[in-house]
């Protein structure tokens, strides 16, 4: 009978480990990226920065600048971590707000998939500055 008792709570325990294995998983280790939005010079803020990356079979990071200074930080979906994956991206810039009353423009070339902005994300954290010009 204790025998029968113990072998029970034994596969309960092996049971719940097992689950709790599984539900476990981080996802890809990320790399935190930051750094500041410019245009022609001065800070762009109000704008959503996107990491799209080349490796399909992983999922793009956001963040948005801030309105003032134009300083982001990039988040990956899921669990909420700053950065991304190391690998190769494509970086898009879009409007987000309205700053101090004025429309947010953004030059079309650093918009969506087809952007100029290209970045390589190493395995270490880093500053990624992103200079874009009107011309």
């Amino acid at each position: 009978m204790l025998r029968k008792r113990i072998a029970y709570f034994g596969s309960i325990l092996l049971l719940v480990s097992l689950v709790a294995a599984v539900g476990c998983d981080s996802g890809p280790k990320t790399i935190e990226i930051q750094g500041t939005v410019t245009l022609d010079g001065s800070p762009l803020g109000g704008v959503q920065v996107e990491y799209i990356p080349d490796d399909t079979t992983l999922t793009n990071g956001r963040g948005r600048a801030d309105p003032a200074t134009g300083e982001y930080k990039i988040v990956y979906p899921g669990e909420g971590n700053l950065g991304v994956p190391a690998g190769t991206y494509t970086v898009s810039i879009t409007p987000d707000d309205v700053v101090e009353g004025t429309p947010v423009s953004v030059p079309a070339k650093y918009q969506g998939t087809n952007s100029e902005l290209k970045v390589t994300v190493p395995s270490a954290d880093g500053s990624y500055d992103l200079a874009l010009t009107s011309s």
